[in-house]
C-alpha cells in the first residue's frame, strides 16, 4: 500500500510487479508474395510460426509496426490499406486507415506508442524517400513525419529502441548498382527528416533488421554485385557511428528478409529465390552477443517478402 503521501515503497512495487501487464513473447509475420496469410511463433520455441488468420487482402512486401497489444500492418504492392489486429494468438483484422503513399519494400519501426514507414517502391523507376507515422492505440490515415536524407530507397530495413528508430541501406533505383551502405536515424517521438548515423560494412537492399532497446542488428541481402551476403551488422543504437561484426547468419537469404526480437532473442525471417522455387527459413541470434545465427525453423507458409513485427520494445525491426 502507498503512505500517507500516495507514495508506493520499492518492496511493494516489486510485490506486485508479476501483476503488471508484459507484452506477449510472440512474434508476428504478415503478408508475402501475393499472400495474406498472418503466422506467429513464440520467441521460447524452436519450432518455425504458425497460422494466426488472414489480412483483408494480399500483400507482397509490406511493413509492419507494433504496440504492446497491437500490430499494424502497412501497404505492400498494389495495396494502400492498413490493417490492424491484436497481439497474441488469433483476432479479429480490422481496417486501420490508409497509407499516405501505395509503396512495396518498404520498413516499418517504431516505439510502443507510435509506428513510422520509411522507403519503398511503387514498381518500375519509382523510389521513395517519404517517412510517415501512425500512432498505433488509434485508427486513421498516416501523417508525414519527414524525409529520409540518404536517398530514395526501398527494399530497406529497420530497428528501433523505444526512443531512437534506424533505417539501414536499401537501394536507390532498380539498378543493383545503386545499393547503398548508408545508415540513417530519427527520433521517433518527433517529427523531421532523418539524420546520418554511419554505414554499414556491406552495401545491401532486402536486409533484415532487429532489436533490443540498446543494440541493432542487420543481416542478410543482396550486395551491389547482387550476390547474397550472409553478414549480420551491429549497432549501438543510443550513438553514431560504423557498423561492428557481429557473424553471420545461418541460411542463405537473398529475396526480401525481415527481423523481429523480443528484446534478447532475435529472429530473422530469411527468403529465397531459385530455379525450383522460394524458400523461407528463420533464423536466430542472442542479441547482446555476438556470432553465427542458428536456425530457428520453419514457416507456416514458405513466401517470401513478409513483414515482421512484436509485442516487445525495443526490439521491433
Amino acid at each position: 500500500m502507498p503512505n500517507y503521501n500516495g507514495v508506493w515503497s520499492l518492496s511493494t512495487q516489486y510485490q506486485y510487479a508479476a501483476d503488471w501487464p508484459q507484452p506477449p513473447a510472440v512474434a508476428l509475420f504478415a503478408g508475402g508474395t501475393n499472400s495474406n496469410v498472418i503466422e506467429f511463433m513464440f520467441f521460447a520455441s524452436t519450432g518455425g510460426s504458425s497460422d494466426y488468420g488472414d489480412l483483408h487482402v494480399k500483400s507482397t512486401a509490406p511493413a509492419m509496426v507494433g504496440s504492446t497489444t497491437r500490430a499494424v500492418h502497412y501497404g505492400g504492392e498494389d495495396v494502400a490499406r492498413m490493417d490492424f489486429f491484436p497481439i497474441g494468438q488469433g483476432g479479429t483484422v480490422a481496417d486501420f486507415g490508409d497509407a499516405s503513399v501505395q509503396r512495396k519494400y518498404l520498413t516499418g519501426f517504431g516505439n510502443t506508442t507510435r509506428g513510422i514507414f520509411a522507403g519503398g517502391s511503387s514498381g518500375g523507376p519509382t523510389y521513395h524517400n517519404v517517412m510517415d507515422y501512425i500512432t498505433i492505440a488509434s485508427t486513421g490515415d498516416a501523417t508525414d513525419f519527414g524525409d529520409l536524407t540518404a536517398a530514395m530507397a526501398g527494399y530497406n530495413a529497420s530497428a528501433a529502441s523505444t526512443t531512437r528508430g534506424m533505417i539501414f541501406g536499401g537501394q536507390t533505383s532498380n539498378n543493383v548498382n545503386s545499393r547503398i551502405n548508408v545508415v540513417e536515424y530519427v527520433t521517433i517521438a518527433n517529427t523531421g527528416n532523418a539524420v546520418d548515423f554511419g554505414d554499414m560494412n556491406v552495401k545491401r537492399g532486402s536486409p533484415g533488421g532487429l532489436s533490443s532497446n540498446t543494440r541493432a542488428l542487420v543481416g542478410g541481402g543482396r550486395d551491389e554485385s547482387n550476390t547474397q551476403t550472409l553478414t549480420i551488422d551491429y549497432f549501438t543504437i543510443a550513438s553514431t557511428g560504423n557498423a561492428s561484426d557481429f557473424g553471420d547468419l545461418n541460411n542463405d537469404g537473398t529475396a526480401r528478409n525481415d527481423g523481429t526480437s523480443n528484446g534478447i532473442k532475435g529472429v530473422f525471417g530469411i527468403g529465397s529465390f531459385s530455379a525450383t522455387g522460394t524458400s523461407y527459413t528463420y533464423d536466430t541470434v542472442t542479441i547482446a552477443t555476438t556470432g553465427n545465427a542458428t536456425d530457428f525453423g520453419n514457416p507456416a507458409e514458405n513466401k517470401g517478402a513478409k513483414a515482421a513485427t512484436s509485442g516487445s520494445h525495443g526490439g521491433i525491426g
